[in-house]
């Protein structure tokens, strides 16, 4: 059906005159209470870890923090065992600055992203993502107040790592951490943001470095 004549069907059997314009708002935005304290009032400081892995883990994931990188290694062998998952994939390596990962990638026999201009090479590589057990990717911002994963796509980072693979392991460190997404930098706005709703048969798994350890940006 042409799309105007749709559209005025719907306006027909709701019974009211079709809109043609998006209505006046007198307010945009968060509430000025909420702009001002978006953790809420609290008398100490907010534990900005404690309440990510609170909103994060209410709808489905797992969050383990760890304070060095030997725990992140440890985390990321100990989550690959637990789930016994034996196809793995994730961004370039380059992606992974500062977590050094090689040997874990090795040694997991992980499958990482090498951008490519041949349409074989990055079909194959799709392939290898919908058929994983798990994708590992870094994050831009973890936002606090509501325990999403922010991930921008790139040359490095396909969006099928996070996307495709039952499980997705993110790692967070603790400086990107930003209490609601209006925080993040102005100049920042990801195209892409993940969380477990993300698809019916991912499953969200987080781990989170201390700011003490963190690896530099």
């Amino acid at each position: 059906m042409e799309r105007q004549r749709f559209l005025d069907n719907i306006a027909a059997r709701l019974g009211r005159p079709r809109a043609l314009s998006a209505p006046e708002r007198s307010v945009t935005g968060p509430p000025e209470s909420y702009a001002a304290q978006p953790l809420g009032e609290r008398a100490n400081p907010i534990d900005r870890a404690a309440r990510f892995k609170e909103e994060l883990e209410l709808v489905g994931g797992k969050v383990t923090t760890a304070s060095s990188l030997a725990d992140v290694h440890a985390m990321l062998s100990a989550e690959i065992a637990f789930w016994k998952a034996k196809r793995l994939v994730s961004w370039a390596a380059s992606e992974f600055a500062g977590w050094e990962l090689g040997k874990f990638l090795l040694e997991s026999s992980c499958r990482c992203f090498r951008p490519s201009a041949v349409p074989e090479e990055r079909e194959g590589f799709k392939r290898a993502a919908l058929e994983a057990d798990v994708g590992i990717t870094t994050v831009d911002f973890a936002v606090v107040n509501t325990g999403t994963l922010a991930l921008t796509s790139g040359l490095g980072r396909p969006r099928s790592v996070s996307l495709l693979p039952t499980l997705h392991l993110a790692l967070v460190r603790e400086t990107p951490r930003s209490p609601d997404f209006d925080r993040a930098p102005p100049h920042w706005r990801p195209p892409f943001i993940s969380s477990p709703a993300r698809a019916a048969r991912a499953t969200s798994r987080t781990i989170c470095r201390s700011a003490s350890t963190a690896p530099p940006r």
